[in-house]
């Protein structure tokens, strides 16, 4: 999303967003837990047309059903760009390789990353709800004086990237001798009880539930509004801590990795992992 933001910005179109029936939501969608920044997309008709990131051919009765519908709203909305028209787009070489100049956002001869920072600092508003949840968790969750902070996905995430040691992660955390407290950020809590064993001087803290042993995003699909809710505002509490801490350590490979980049000084992060074309088909 935030791509696709910078693209607009770039070309000059105008952003809206349709999230009410995104994976997120226990309600309404992005503003479930963020204030809103662009223009909301309400018609229902987003949910069939505007899901594909990819221009597929269709090969049921279900899907021709569905093109054809699109291609009927494109006629009598030609001025309109849906997801699909863009995807290749914004994760190209050249895109993501230029040098971006956008007076709008008050920026001037800045890479993507330069951008997407200011384009994230603009979006990245918590709603009161949550303003208020994390402050109440934050405050039962903070050790006394500075932390360190690591972010480790297991679940369906070791089937698509390679598998880093947990002894990597902490030993890329800079001055580790004067290491107290480190914040795990993780789906599974087996990752806790190794990282303790492994390393018994240290206090590893974290909001991960005891009988949580993996993330599996067919799961988190069939979850109820209620349990989404749960596990998202888990997921923000995650990355707030990540960002109190004083130094953190990840993959780029992952979303949360990735995120963390651009939300948190990039001096104070540290990454195992050779991941570089993170924008990048």
């Amino acid at each position: 999303m935030l791509i696709a933001r910078l693209y607009c910005y770039d070309k000059g179109i105008d952003f809206s967003l349709y999230s009410k029936k995104s994976n997120f939501r226990f309600d309404k969608g992005w503003e479930d837990y963020f204030e809103p920044f662009c223009e909301t997309a309400t018609a229902e008709i987003n949910r069939y047309i505007n899901f594909d990131r990819y221009k597929t051919k269709p090969k049921t009765a279900k899907q021709q059903l569905l093109k054809a519908w699109k291609s009927s709203y494109k006629l009598t909305h030609p001025n309109v760009l849906l997801t699909e028209d863009i995807w290749i787009k914004i994760r190209s070489l050249d895109f993501v390789s230029k040098k971006f100049n956008l007076p709008v956002l008050h920026a001037d001869k800045g890479d993507i990353f330069f951008m997407l920072r200011i384009i994230l600092k603009q979006i990245w508003v918590y709603n009161t709800f949550v303003k208020n949840y994390l402050k109440t968790e934050m405050s039962r969750l903070l050790p006394p004086g500075d932390f360190c902070s690591i972010h480790i996905r297991r679940g369906d995430k070791v089937k698509e990237s390679v598998f880093q040691p947990l002894s990597d992660y902490v030993e890329a955390l800079p001055q580790l001798t004067e290491v107290h407290h480190i914040y795990v950020a993780t789906d599974d809590y087996t990752v806790v009880e190794e990282l303790r064993s492994l390393y018994p001087t240290i206090n590893f803290f974290t909001n991960c539930p005891l009988d949580n042993r993996g993330y599996q995003q067919w799961t988190f699909n069939n979850l109820s509004s209620d349990k989404i809710k749960t596990d998202i505002l888990n997921l923000l509490l995650d990355v707030e801590m990540i960002k109190a801490s004083k130094h953190f350590s990840g993959t780029m490979s992952s979303n949360v990795g990735l995120f963390l980049a651009l939300y948190k000084n990039i001096e104070e992060c540290s990454y195992i992992d050779t991941f570089n074309r993170c924008f990048i088909n």
